[in-house]
């Protein structure tokens, strides 16, 4: 059982990831972020969690980005033309940090697909990685095959990627798979699967992980860190070692994301604030 931070390293660990980051990255309302200044709706569906739109934006860099939004809030966005398997996000980027871990990572689960703007990237750029993908809407599902190159993605990798389409703690729940690492980046609009961030979900994320493996969470902060607080003390008390990773992006939303990454294994990450 790991040991809880005190209040004095606790304040000190988030006032600092806090200070490392200016922007939300990931899922934003619609109203904070940035992308409405030069929003170009191209396509609309309903789906279990609201309305979809799919629209492109421009980042300051000049870049266009499609993006994915779901029931008023911004969930996922694509790169188009060359750049359409790499990863627009910071916080998809920082999901990399996987990889400097001390056990091989091999096989991971992510749960919650969206756009598969992530797993894009990582299938891409790893070639010896598989990947099965939980996402519990097949309307998300189609729209990533449709608008964002999901269909590209499936006939350029073949079985290394493996769609399940149910719900995520059901699924953890019912498989007998073992992953190396397993990422949550679930939410229903623009609020996280309540189910998997409690001590339920993260049990039965621990149960299918390899010995020393990573469960990583996508973390969406306002002013308020509360959310990221909870997270880091949930996890303290399911593993040995849980880090913070501060996650920006200017271009996109105004926000805070967080990457929260937890083990037993006691791995090194670069730029993570280790908590105590």
């Amino acid at each position: 059982m790991a040991q809880h931070m005190g209040a004095p390293r606790r304040k000190g660990i988030l006032a600092a990831a806090a200070a490392a980051t200016a922007a939300l990255v990931g899922v934003a309302s619609y109203a904070a972020a940035k992308v409405l200044r030069k929003m170009d709706p191209k396509f609309e569906r309903r789906t279990m969690f609201g309305r979809a739109v799919v629209f492109n934006v421009e980042s300051d860099a000049g870049e266009t980005v499609r993006m994915l939004g779901v029931g008023g809030a911004v969930q996922s966005g694509a790169y188009l033309g060359e750049r359409r398997f790499e990863a627009p996000f910071e916080y998809y980027r920082a999901f990399e940090h996987m990889f400097e871990a001390s056990l091989p990572v091999r096989r991971v689960l992510a749960i919650g697909g969206g756009a598969f703007a992530w797993p894009k990237h990582a299938l891409t750029h790893h070639e010896d990685l598989a990947m099965d993908v939980v996402e519990i809407d097949p309307a998300i599902v189609d729209i990533a095959r449709r608008r964002f190159f999901l269909d590209e993605l499936e006939a350029r990798v073949g079985e290394r990627l493996h769609i399940v389409t149910m719900d995520g703690l059901a699924y953890l729940q019912c498989c007998d798979a073992t992953y190396d690492a397993i990422v949550n980046d679930s939410f229903a609009g623009d609020v996280p699967t309540r189910s998997l961030l409690s001590g339920e979900g993260i049990a039965a994320a621990k149960a299918r992980l390899a010995d020393g493996g990573l469960y990583l969470v996508n973390v969406v902060c306002g002013l308020n860190l509360g959310p990221l607080q909870g997270m880091v003390e949930e996890l303290q008390a399911a593993f040995a070692h849980v880090w913070v990773v501060p996650c920006t992006d200017d271009d996109f939303s105004s926000d805070d994301n967080y990457l929260v990454i937890a083990s037993d294994g006691n791995h090194a990450f670069t730029g993570a604030i280790e908590a105590e």
